[in-house]
C-alpha cells in the first residue's frame, strides 16, 4: 500500500486552535499507531511543520520509504511552511530534506512563491506520485491529519476531497480529539 498524506500545521499563537503545540505527542503516537497497524511500503506528502513532518519522522523510524513533493524550491518552503510557526521544526526538515535529495525522492515543483494555486497543484502532484509508486499493483490509501473542520481556502480538505474523487480510501487522524 502506498499512503498519500496531508494535513495542518501547528497553530500560530492567537488563533483558533486546528493543531495545538501541545497535541504535537498525541497526533505523533496515533500517526505511528496507524503506520504500525497499515504498513505502507511508502509515504508520500509535502513537508510543513505539525503533520507532514511528524509523520515524516514516524515513517523514517519504521523504515518506510518517504517521498515529498514540494511547491517550490527548499529553502522557500523552509521560510513559508516550516520556520513560520512555533517548535523546532526547522531542524527536522532540513534533516529529511537532506536525506530525501541524497536518495532522489524529493521532487520540487518550481512553482512561483506568490502562486495562489500551488498548494493545490501540490496536493494534485502528491497524489499523482503516489499513483506513479502504485502502478499497477499496489493500492493508494489517503491520510488526511486534521482538526476535522472545513476552513475557507483549506488545502487540507482539497487533498481530502481530490482523494476521494479518486475512489481511494481516506483515513483520518485528528489533531484536537484524545
Amino acid at each position: 500500500m502506498i499512503l498519500a498524506l496531508a494535513g495542518r500545521r501547528i497553530d500560530k499563537p492567537g488563533t483558533d486552535p486546528v493543531f495545538p503545540l501541545e497535541n504535537i505527542e498525541m497526533v505523533r503516537k496515533k500517526i505511528s499507531q496507524f503506520l504500525i497497524s497499515k504498513r505502507p511500503v511508502s509515504i508520500v506528502c509535502s513537508a510543513a511543520c505539525g503533520s507532514d513532518l511528524i509523520s515524516l519522522q514516524a515513517a523514517g523510524e519504521l523504515n518506510i520509504e518517504r517521498h515529498v513533493v514540494l511547491p517550490y524550491a527548499p529553502e522557500i518552503f523552509k521560510t513559508v511552511s516550516v520556520t513560520d510557526r512555533p517548535g523546532n521544526w526547522g531542524a527536522i526538515y532540513d534533516r529529511v530534506i537532506e536525506e530525501l535529495k541524497k536518495s532522489s525522492r524529493l521532487v520540487v515543483l518550481d512553482f512561483a512563491k506568490d502562486d495562489k494555486d500551488a498548494f493545490e497543484k501540490t496536493n494534485t502532484e502528491i497524489l499523482n506520485k503516489a499513483a506513479e509508486l502504485a502502478g499497477s499493483g499496489s493500492e493508494i490509501q489517503a491520510l488526511i491529519v486534521w482538526d476535522g473542520k472545513v476552513k475557507s481556502d483549506d488545502i487540507t480538505f482539497h487533498f481530502k476531497k481530490q482523494s476521494e474523487e479518486q475512489g481511494y480510501v481516506v483515513n483520518e487522524i485528528n489533531t484536537i480529539k484524545l
